[in-house]
């Protein structure tokens, strides 16, 4: 098990996310396929190198490029399929070059599945996108939030090696009222990253990992006691909480103590 966290969870630049990421004892970074204001462009050759370069001076990995404008560009529409379909070979061959494994695929916001057709199109893209990683070393991760007869279609249609899931601890809790145990315990075979974060039944997000209402620990001890050892994301919302860096030296703990000697 490594522990990582997403960039935009940071209060700084994603460009200055690897100093402090590493300031706070963890291994690695999730960024973001796009232009982040006052960082360099990862779509400019100087710009990517740039963000190696100061991956490799604090020793940081880059495990994962999440492909955040889907967010905003539903994949899940047939109108956009030829534009999808460019994002992701571009957002390939950037991961490509920057010995990135792993594509974070988001059906979220726009590309939300709410419909057998949405499901259907997205199924779609993940099976294309699984088709051009093909050799090359790296994994389609898709993000989502559904029903468990949704994620058996999923499976049964796209059988491709590169195709993994990103399991969020909160998400089918608080944006689909499921039981976040139940889900993981189907997909936990098809898991290749964790993004941890907890929530309340109501008021901020501003919590420590297992102060809250998902589940968050029984749904963890699962993937612990399934010998889990893949990345996990911390995700919660530390820009927010003004002793943020001990949250995260505490979540930390809680992550290495619930899997260490497992």
């Amino acid at each position: 098990m490594k522990v990582g966290v997403c960039a935009w969870c940071l209060p700084v630049s994603e460009i200055e996310s690897f100093k402090l990421a590493s300031e706070l004892g963890l291994e690695g970074v999730v960024i973001n396929y796009g232009e982040m204001e006052g960082c360099p462009s990862i779509f400019t050759k100087e710009g990517r190198e740039a963000y190696l370069i100061e991956a490799r001076k604090y020793k940081m990995a880059i495990p994962t490029l999440a492909i955040n404008p889907f967010c905003n560009l539903a994949i899940t529409k047939e109108e956009n399929e030829e534009e999808v379909k460019a994002i992701l070979v571009d957002a390939i061959n950037i991961a490509k070059e920057m010995g990135i494994a792993k594509l974070q695929i988001p059906s979220f916001v726009a590309s939300f599945i709410t419909s057998e057709s949405d499901l259907n199109q997205t199924i779609k893209i993940l099976d294309y996108a699984c088709g051009i990683v093909k050799d090359k070393g790296i994994q389609i991760g898709t993000e989502n939030v559904m029903t468990l007869d949704q994620y058996k279609k999923l499976y049964k249609s796209v059988k491709a090696d590169a195709l993994t899931t990103l399991y969020d601890t909160k998400n089918p809790w608080s944006m689909l009222s499921q039981d976040g145990v139940k889900i993981a315990e189907y997909v936990l075979p098809y898991v290749g990253e964790l993004h941890a974060k907890d929530a309340h039944d109501e008021g901020a997000d501003t919590l420590r990992l297992g102060e809250g209402s998902c589940k968050f620990n029984e749904i963890m001890t699962l993937f612990a006691d399934a010998g889990f050892d893949a990345w996990i994301h911390l995700e919660s919302k530390y820009p927010s909480m003004e002793d943020y860096k001990q949250v995260i030296a505490d979540d930390i703990k809680i992550l290495s103590e619930m899997f260490s000697g497992r």
